[in-house]
């Protein structure tokens, strides 16, 4: 299965150094991210590391595709590369599907999930994934704690919650709770 990421995951895992936290926890997925992405992910020093991971890695789009993101990023609200990033995942992971391979999204923007989720695609958000992640022990609570804080702290504000211990209660069973 393909999973296509979006620019803001990448760039705040990148710029807090959770690049191989970020690749465990979507380690049942093969990832990838459009072009407007990588030009996303350029245009700042702090995003080398993901831009040198070798487990995710830029996909193209034909010219088909690449005049759906426009139409999508309309969509979206957006002009220029506004909301671009979002669009061509979406597009990226339509023209996986039409050729036979599933695809999915992974972005943390509401509006771009629903018009993923609209056009017949899976979403996922940063919450969504975390909390499948803990429930497949491919990491722990304590990790997405310090990912969701360290991210949020580095300024992320596309994550839907305020702390990791809000995503602990809001999003994992009681069992699962830390002792404090």
């Amino acid at each position: 299965m393909l999973l296509i990421t979006d620019t803001g995951p990448l760039t705040h895992a990148s710029q807090t150094g959770h690049v191989g936290f970020l690749e465990r926890i979507l380690a049942p997925w093969t990832c990838a991210y459009p072009m407007q992405v990588r030009k996303e992910l350029e245009g700042f020093d702090g995003n080398r590391a993901i831009l040198e991971a070798k487990w995710i890695g830029l996909l193209p789009l034909d010219l088909k595709y690449d005049i759906l993101a426009m139409k999508l990023r309309d969509q979206l609200g957006g002009v220029g590369t506004k909301n671009l990033g979002e669009a061509q995942c979406i597009a990226l992971a339509l023209s996986m599907s039409d050729s036979g391979q599933e695809a999915e999204i992974y972005a943390d923007d509401e509006d771009g999930r629903q018009l993923a989720l609209d056009n017949g695609l899976e979403a996922w958000s940063t919450t969504e994934i975390l909390r499948r992640a803990v429930l497949e022990h491919r990491c722990t609570v304590e990790e997405c704690v310090r990912f969701i804080d360290d991210v949020r702290h580095n300024g992320y504000r596309g994550i839907d919650v305020p702390s990791g211990r809000a995503f602990v209660e809001g999003y994992l069973p009681k069992r699962l709770w830390p002792e404090d």
